[in-house]
């Protein structure tokens, strides 16, 4: 018999929005921890997420197999608000744990972190690429 390497609902705890270990690191905005755990300070988080994260994680549908791909986004029954997805993205980018932990410090289920692990890379990407601080630019020749 395989052993299964994820959780359930009910081996969670009950409210990804409320009292979990992201919530708990997010709430004491420190720039220690913020930079341990996502690689970047409370600042740049905040930047990224002003810089159009947010946005996309309000306006933008998450591809589901079950739901029209062009409908209205249904951001009130997310597990995540956009903060909890470039915090998830962001620690899954900073970190070798796998989805397991993952799943424990944002009390969500395997589906819902692979999908918005998806979501939130595409979406900061597009936010990378709007912020010209953000670019990688090669020297030209004439400016040596």
């Amino acid at each position: 018999r395989r052993r299964r390497l994820y959780l359930r609902r009910a081996e969670l705890l009950p409210n990804p929005r409320a009292e979990t270990p992201w919530q708990v690191l997010r709430g004491i905005r420190s720039d220690r921890a913020y930079i341990t755990t996502m690689g970047v300070d409370v600042a740049t988080f905040d930047y990224l997420l002003e810089s159009g994260f947010a946005n996309a994680w309000s306006h933008q549908t998450i591809p589901l197999t079950d739901a029209n791909p062009h409908g209205q986004p249904r951001v009130g029954g997310r597990s995540l608000d956009a903060i909890g997805a470039l915090g998830l993205y962001l620690h899954h980018l900073n970190s070798c744990m796998t989805d397991t932990s993952l799943q424990e410090i944002f009390a969500l289920i395997p589906s819902m972190v692979s999908r918005y692990l998806k979501f939130s890379r595409n979406a900061l990407l597009s936010v990378l690429r709007s912020i010209l601080e953000a670019a990688i630019r090669f020297p030209r020749e004439n400016h040596k």
